[in-house]
């Protein structure tokens, strides 16, 4: 794509509370305050790794655009072990301090492992 764009996923995980907020029978766009080429291209990654279905548009020069449309078994997956904000947050600290990179399955590992920490008390 050549745009040089990052993943966000603090995006990530705030699409996939709002695509379970609004339900199946809406979807989720940007909003005002996000820029509709960011939104786009985590749309078609999320859309790309199996956790949402989303409408993507690509256009000549490279912007996108998309809608979430609706979480897949993944995306409900995935959200339901980052959706605490203290286990998200802790997620990020721990692959911080450990010099790991926020991959999907890293931050399925270090989910795991906090809430493995969690249930032991």
């Amino acid at each position: 794509m050549g745009c040089g764009m990052k993943r966000d996923w603090d995006l990530v995980r705030q699409i996939l509370l709002e695509l379970e907020e609004v339900g199946h029978d809406r979807v989720v766009v940007h909003d005002d305050g996000q820029d509709t080429n960011v939104f786009g291209y985590h749309c078609k990654l999320m859309h790309d790794a199996g956790l949402i279905e989303a409408n993507i548009t690509e256009y000549h020069g490279g912007a996108i655009s998309g809608q979430a449309v609706r979480m897949t078994w993944a995306g409900h997956e995935f959200l339901d072990s980052i959706r605490p904000k203290s286990t998200w947050e802790k997620v990020k600290m721990q692959a911080k301090e450990k010099g790991i990179g926020l991959t999907l399955d890293a931050i399925k590992t270090l989910a795991e492992i906090a809430m493995k920490a969690a249930i032991a008390g």
